[in-house]
């Protein structure tokens, strides 16, 4: 990568996201620097060293950082150009420092690069995969982004095609292959040189313990599969130690198949104690069984006592676990408890904790979103601008803005956690605001016309009536008609 210069046509999509469009780009890189520009259906991007452009029709986004735009789709350009332009420091194991304020880091041998930082955000950073080489220079085809440490986005990379400049007469290969001293400083042959320092260093832990672990398998197995032998051998070999033994304060007595019974359990000691005066002793893991004018003693695996035995057919044999096989069998017991059904536990607590905290976020976003739409609703005019309240260790912020439409305003509600993640977003839309219900309008001038825009109404004037009309006087007051 050291050196490069040429040009880079690529096309892209969000992965993250169904049905994302595809991107169309091509990046340019030489001695004055990178150019990257993208075209994507409603918008373009535009990065150089000075920053980026974001054009959606008549507006523009602008950054000093050249990887801060969202709707970059492959930064991959940006780490290349740095690479290129050479002059790499060194800060740590992994950590180089490049030109245009970026930070690339490798993989654990330094022959990879494994993603880019940028200096003046420490929160973002972007992680490459599934390597191809193209034209004699690698080339990632996925991109994950993170904000924080957590996937923020993924972009796959379709189609790429790397034109070289005439002026590289040099291939990565053969920059590998030379020495330090012939490159000086160059990153190309520091990088090679530290991997190759590290590859010789380097002790084969993986193997050693792959095969410590076989080997411990293997003889695990083994002595499960064999453990009534080294049982066996154990008892004989502390049949003559009277170290520990405790004689039991119980009659013991061996019937004619030569079957002991003690602590309710039976023991088959041999037909060389029948008829006599058996004298059992017993350790915490062992049972000693020896007898007057038996010259051997018998040493077997002690059982557990039995409260209560309960009555079985002669012939029927009892076969009981022993004290060790207990112990082994409760070990078993509570490591499968302790490895497995206990994280389990803890994981279905924490899965419960962050849906509570997931539910709660979305029930503030709910109520802030209905408080600014009942605001918003009634009055001369909706208020703009963003506001910002803490509910239960969250910020809830709503950013209320002018709509496309003429007087209504877009409202966006969003709960954040102290650590800066997005746990839920709402949105909506109200209309231009009405007067308040119960409000009186404004007062009418004298002599303006009516609010309808009706013309005032025009006196009729009254026809004559034709009905006769009564006249005063006569007897009874009524003299005549007129």
């Amino acid at each position: 990568m050291s050196g490069f210069h040429g040009r880079i046509v690529y096309a892209g999509h969000r992965s993250d996201i169904a049905n994302s469009p595809e991107v169309a780009g091509s990046a340019v890189i030489g001695d004055a620097g990178f150019v990257i520009d993208e075209r994507a259906t409603g918008y373009d991007v535009h990065v150089d060293g000075d920053g980026v452009v974001v054009r959606a029709g008549p507006v523009a986004a602008r950054s000093s950082d050249p990887l801060a735009a969202d709707a970059l789709v492959n930064p991959w350009p940006v780490a290349l150009a740095a690479i290129a332009a050479g002059g790499l420091r060194q800060s740590g194991t992994s950590r180089w420092q490049a030109s245009h304020d970026v930070v690339v880091y490798v993989d654990r041998l330094g022959t990879a690069v494994a993603g880019v930082a940028p200096v003046r955000d420490p929160r973002l950073a972007f992680t490459f995969g599934d390597w191809s080489d193209v034209a004699g220079v690698p080339q990632p085809m996925r991109i994950v982004r993170l904000r924080g440490g957590v996937q923020d986005a993924a972009f796959q990379i379709d189609r790429l095609d790397v034109y070289r400049d005439s002026r590289t007469t040099q291939s990565p290969q053969s920059e590998t292959a030379r020495s330090v001293s012939e490159h000086g400083d160059s990153p190309a042959a520091a990088i090679t040189a530290t991997a190759r320092d590290d590859a010789q260093a380097e002790f084969p832990w993986r193997l050693v313990l792959s095969l410590f672990g076989m080997l411990a398998l293997g003889t695990a197995l083994v002595a499960w599969w064999q453990r009534d032998a080294f049982t066996m051998r154990l008892c004989a070999r502390i049949a003559h130690d009277p170290r520990g033994w405790r004689s039991s304060s119980c009659a013991a007595y061996v019937d004619a198949d030569g079957v002991l019974l003690h602590e309710g359990n039976r023991y088959r000691v041999g037909p060389q104690f029948i008829a006599r005066a058996v004298e059992v002793q017993h350790s915490a893991l062992f049972v000693r069984i020896s007898a007057p004018g038996v010259t051997k003693a018998i040493v077997l695996p002690r059982r557990l006592p039995r409260v209560a035995v309960r009555r079985t057919p002669p012939r029927a044999s009892v076969a009981g676990l022993s004290l060790i096989e207990t112990l082994v069998s409760m070990a078993f017991f509570a490591t499968v408890i302790i490895a497995g059904i206990y994280p389990a536990l803890i994981v279905v607590t924490n899965a419960d904790a962050v849906a509570a905290h997931k539910r709660a976020a979305l029930v503030a976003v709910s109520n802030a979103l209905t408080d600014e739409e009942l605001a918003s609703a009634y009055g001369p005019a909706a208020p703009v601008g963003t506001t910002s309240t803490s509910v239960d260790g969250m910020t809830v912020t709503v950013d209320v803005s002018a709509s496309a439409v003429a007087g209504a305003r877009d409202i966006k509600a969003t709960a954040v956690d102290s650590r800066g993640r997005v746990l839920a977003t709402l949105a909506t839309t109200v209309g231009p605001p009405v007067p308040p219900p119960g409000s009186t309008p404004p007062p009418v001038p004298p002599g303006a016309p009516p609010a309808t825009g009706a013309p005032p109404a025009t006196p009729t004037p009254t026809p004559p009536s034709t009905s006769p009309t009564p006249t005063p006087g006569g007897p009874f007051g009524m003299d005549g008609y007129r």
